[in-house]
């Protein structure tokens, strides 16, 4: 672990605007460096939605080390010509498909992020991007993070049943997301999330 961010997270945490009635949807969240979970060291999760019902993302700077994309849509019958790895969207469904892609291209069924970024899990945007009418900027996810009711907002208390080490650091997605290379993302959203909390302390 890079001992400066470790450091700047340690000097900082207690100036980070913790809001609990804050709704995290198209927000980053990324895990702090003394997490306990393996899964979630150094993660980066983009929020798709966050209601009353619950919240759901998608991890998106951890790439498969061997599964590709073209294998993967084998299973949903399109055919797609690219050597991209798939991301390990998540822990939970880990057969569910997702397309993280920019808004140049949507379908039907996808959901907007932001301003910049939809989520689709129609297997016709693979076919899309086959024929090169598809979004120009992607990445493929498989699983999901999910948080049931008010499970969220309890971890970002950092109270009772959850510790401080439960809370995700926020901020809000860079414009080039998708083009960021995913092993420097987290250190990159950590950073942003320092910067804007040494920025509040003053």
């Amino acid at each position: 672990m890079d001992r400066t961010i470790r450091t700047w997270c340690e000097s900082c945490i207690g100036h980070f605007k913790i809001n609990t009635n804050m709704n995290y949807r198209g927000k980053l969240l990324a895990s702090q460096p003394t997490t306990q979970s393996d899964f979630f060291k150094e993660s980066v999760i983009l929020i798709v939605e966050h209601s009353l019902k619950g919240a759901w993302g998608l991890q998106i700077n951890k790439r498969t080390d061997t599964l590709r994309v073209n294998e993967v849509v084998k299973d949903i019958g399109v055919s797609i010509d690219t050597e991209e790895l798939c991301y390990l969207g998540g822990p939970v469904d880990q057969q569910a498909l997702h397309l993280v892609h920019s808004s140049d291209c949507v379908m039907s069924n996808s959901i907007p992020v932001n301003d910049e970024i939809n989520i689709t899990s129609n297997g016709t945007m693979f076919t899309e991007l086959q024929s090169g009418r598809g979004p120009k900027d992607w990445i493929c996810t498989l699983g999901m993070c999910t948080w049931a009711p008010e499970q969220l907002d309890g971890e970002m208390s950092g109270e009772h049943p959850w510790t401080p080490q439960h809370r995700w650091l926020v901020t809000d997605p860079p414009k080039d997301l998708l083009n960021i290379n995913p092993k420097l993302l987290w250190k990159q959203v950590v950073k942003s999330c320092v910067e804007e909390a040494t920025a509040n302390m003053w």
